[in-house]
């Protein structure tokens, strides 16, 4: 189901915008990386925590971010399940710093 959703985001014809506020962990950060713009709040929280419940990443989470970030740092992100803050108002979903 989150699959499908989030390849409907990414074929719309229109930019597409997220805003997070509070936590934005697994698919829902996947969600929040198919659209073209992340607006972020002071207290947005961003992570990948698929291997702590046992889980392969979902929604896309890894394609993803390998594509922003680049294999090396992708693969240490999703290996981590680490947890990120928010570190500028405004960051487009194809930034290569998170």
């Amino acid at each position: 189901m989150g699959q499908r959703i989030i390849g409907r985001v990414r074929a719309l014809p229109i930019p597409t915008v997220a805003a997070v506020e509070g936590g934005a962990f697994g698919v829902s950060w996947s969600l929040a990386m198919a659209c073209d713009m992340i607006f972020a709040a002071d207290n947005a929280r961003f992570g990948a925590p698929f291997l702590e419940f046992g889980l392969v990443p979902d929604g896309g989470a890894a394609w993803f971010l390998t594509r922003q970030l680049g294999r090396a740092r992708a693969a240490e992100i999703v290996f981590s399940g680490g947890r990120w803050m928010r570190r500028r108002r405004c960051r487009s979903a194809s930034s290569a710093a998170w």
